[in-house]
């Protein structure tokens, strides 16, 4: 039940970074590593998006890009925002997130193809042929297995939308 969880993402955010009594009775700092840390964060605003709190779960999203912003873990958090706006309906600021990710950065690969997909099977576009396209183009700098590997992926994308 996503109102259990609220509450034991929030007890377990508000101890990721607590000092624990170990069982000598000293203090000793339990480490978590940072992407746990943004684990409890993003979990914890999926828990508030499916109660419908979408404000809730902004402003987790908001406090946890503020904290790791600068770090590896910032992808994660950008691309968990764009899913909660996907998810409030507002399309083109899923869009606008997922454009500003830039080819140096890590899973840029997935990313491209997320944005694209939602590009193409959105119905601004829908029906003119654009995975092809907006993959070829997406992907001509890149030499790599995985990107010939998404390109074909996005061909049988197409196909499937074609059919359907």
């Amino acid at each position: 039940k996503p109102a259990e969880a609220i509450k034991v993402l929030q007890t377990a955010l508000s101890l990721v970074s607590k000092r624990k009594l170990g069982s000598a009775g000293k203090s000793s700092k339990t480490e978590f590593s940072t992407a746990d840390k943004v684990s409890v964060f993003l979990e914890l605003a999926e828990a508030y998006r499916q109660t419908g709190q979408n404000q809730e779960a902004s402003r987790i999203m908001n406090e946890a890009m503020s904290e790791y912003m600068g770090t590896v873990e910032e992808l994660r958090i950008t691309v968990a925002n764009a899913d909660l706006a996907l998810a409030k309906g507002e399309v083109d600021s899923a869009l606008h997130t997922l454009r500003a990710i830039a080819p140096s950065q890590p899973y840029y690969l997935q990313v491209k193809s997320l944005l694209q997909l939602l590009l193409c099977s959105s119905s601004l576009i829908r029906g003119q042929n654009c995975f092809l396209r907006l993959h070829t183009s997406s992907y001509s700098s890149v030499c790599a297995p995985t990107a010939f590997a998404y390109l074909a992926t996005c061909v049988l994308l197409q196909f499937c939308i074609i059919c359907s």
